[in-house]
């Protein structure tokens, strides 16, 4: 149901029934998408009926309040970076929701995710204690710094995601000086920031869905409202990437899922350029159903998602890599939690 609806709005004013919005109402708060649908049907002067409304105003609203203190937190941790004369590049999040989304209290959201250069990590560091913010201890910070792309830190008012590189993940490494050849600067709310070239971040954006495994729809709403506010830019870039990368599969992926189920307006010369080999295909045509998408369960879920991701990426020394990594963290987990006096606490992350 959701997803016919994101695909044409409009086609809700044709008679439903009560199911049908009880379901609509459901799998739009599952997928944090009650406020576009709000939006959306107020967009169309159609309502449901007063119950469900109500329901569904009630969830827009929330969406709406945990916005709301994101931005608020995000501007907070921008002043003090500013102050310390660091200017982050935003990711995801209030700084994208302000660019596409006809309002970004539409967008669900839970912490800030920035990125800086390496150079200016310490300063960010200094920055954020101002803040008052948590961090891990320096044994899982190594491991972070060495294996994986953020560096956490959190208070009661929420979290920070601190990336040292912008992406591990799906057989790939995205460093932070690769990424920091590609941005643009800008103002929000009178703060200094950056963000990714309109192909660069449309491009890590669906990585960073298809390495979730499309858990959240709302992810792939997000690139089919990326494309219709950047109707002109270089699909050609978007393919050199996904080369360059070595995530060809992961990003035709995103792009097939968003077109098929989203009507999301991506060039059917770009699908078929970008198509991949017919066992893959058929799997992730196969795979990522309806059905599946809207009650994918959240959260990682061991032997399943590693063999997923392994499917969705490039080349067989990079499955061989990924495969082998992720083996081994499975297996410190359990050794961390068999003896947890004397693994290494990064082990149990």
């Amino acid at each position: 149901m959701l997803l016919r609806f994101l695909r044409r709005p409009s086609d809700w004013k044709a008679a439903h029934s009560l199911g049908d919005e009880n379901q609509l109402i459901h799998q739009a708060q599952r997928h944090g998408l009650s406020g576009v649908v709000h939006h959306q049907l107020h967009v169309q002067s159609t309502s449901l009926s007063l119950i469900q409304q109500r329901q569904l105003e009630h969830d827009a609203r929330s969406i709406a309040a945990g916005t709301l203190r994101v931005k608020l937190f995000l501007l907070r941790a921008l002043d003090a970076l500013n102050a310390s004369q660091v200017v982050p590049l935003i990711l995801k999040g209030y700084g994208l929701a302000e660019r596409i989304y006809p309002d970004p209290l539409l967008r669900s959201m839970s912490d800030v995710d920035l990125l800086v250069s390496g150079k200016d990590l310490p300063r960010a560091f200094e920055a954020l204690s101002t803040l008052k913010m948590n961090r891990a201890d320096a044994e899982a910070e190594r491991y972070v710094r060495e294996h994986s792309h953020d560096l956490k830190f959190w208070n009661a008012s929420g979290m920070i995601e601190l990336h040292c590189r912008l992406f591990t993940g799906m057989g790939c490494t995205i460093s932070t000086e690769e990424a920091l050849q590609f941005v643009q600067p800008a103002i929000l709310e009178n703060r200094s920031v950056c963000y990714l070239a309109p192909e660069y971040e449309f491009a890590y954006l669906a990585l960073h869905a298809t390495s979730h495994l499309f858990q959240r729809l709302i992810w792939l709403y997000d690139l089919k409202l990326f494309i219709e506010v950047h109707p002109s830019f270089d699909w050609s870039e978007v393919e050199r990437l996904g080369k360059l990368w070595g995530t060809s599969v992961a990003l035709y992926t995103a792009l097939e899922l968003a077109a098929r189920y989203l009507d999301a307006p991506v060039p059917p010369i770009v699908l078929e350029r970008m198509r991949h080999k017919l066992w893959q295909s058929t799997f992730e045509r196969s795979y990522f159903t309806e059905k599946r998408l809207l009650s994918a369960p959240s959260g990682d879920h061991g032997r399943q998602t590693m063999a997923l991701n392994l499917l969705l990426i490039d080349g067989n020394l990079r499955k061989i890599r990924f495969g082998a990594h992720h083996t081994w963290h499975g297996l410190r987990r359990k050794l961390a939690g068999r003896f947890p006096n004397i693994a290494p606490h990064h082990w149990r992350g």
